[in-house]
């Protein structure tokens, strides 16, 4: 559980147990479960930023628009 806190590890590390470098089921099972959760926080943490930088974008260019009109 402590190499799961280190960022380049903790990915090398679940992807081993989850490929069958681990004879023991639960722990690959554990990985195969992390992995999925990350891939899923990922996704939606993709789709988020998407969305709130899209509303940023137009929010900008609004403001850009209202500066240049009072010109």
């Amino acid at each position: 559980m402590l190499l799961m806190m280190l960022p380049l590890v903790n990915l090398i590390l679940l992807l081993v147990w989850a490929c069958g470098g681990c004879r023991k089921v639960n722990k690959t099972n554990f990985a195969r479960a992390l992995l999925i959760m990350m891939l899923i926080s990922t996704a939606i943490s993709g789709i988020i930023f998407l969305i709130f930088g899209s509303m940023f974008g137009a929010g900008l260019s609004d403001i850009t628009d209202t500066l240049k009109s009072l010109e």
